[in-house]
């Protein structure tokens, strides 16, 4: 995608040939980066997609999908420590219905964000 005024400015992005995002890349030439797991087992013990995702500054954020390819956990860390988790559920019409968030403020606590 490109915007064209006085300057340019162009975001790109690259996919593996099975259609998942390799990185995209900013105006700046920052990128962020993909990595797939397409054989995860969940704790439900099905075989589920995850990915990780590096921004420019390498900060990592894990996210897990269902069998249904709806995201269920999001997990961001600082530094390799979980800095905070996000779990999603449905209901039987797939409608997102539940979201709980934990931010990790020291270590061996955490604050519940419903």
């Amino acid at each position: 995608m490109c915007q064209t005024a006085e300057k340019e400015a162009c975001y790109h992005a690259r996919y593996h040939p099975d259609g998942t995002l390799d990185f995209t890349e900013n105006p700046l030439g920052y990128q962020t980066r993909y990595l797939y797991n397409h054989h995860h087992i969940s704790g439900l013990n099905e075989h589920v997609q995850c990915r990780a995702c590096f921004d420019p500054l390498n900060r990592q954020m894990r996210e897990v999908d269902d069998v249904y390819q709806r995201l269920v956990r999001r997990d961001l860390y600082e530094d390799e420590r979980p800095f905070s988790s996000t779990h999603y559920a449905y209901g039987a019409l797939g409608n997102l219905t539940e979201q709980l968030s934990q931010v990790m403020v020291e270590a061996g606590s955490n604050m519940n964000i419903k």
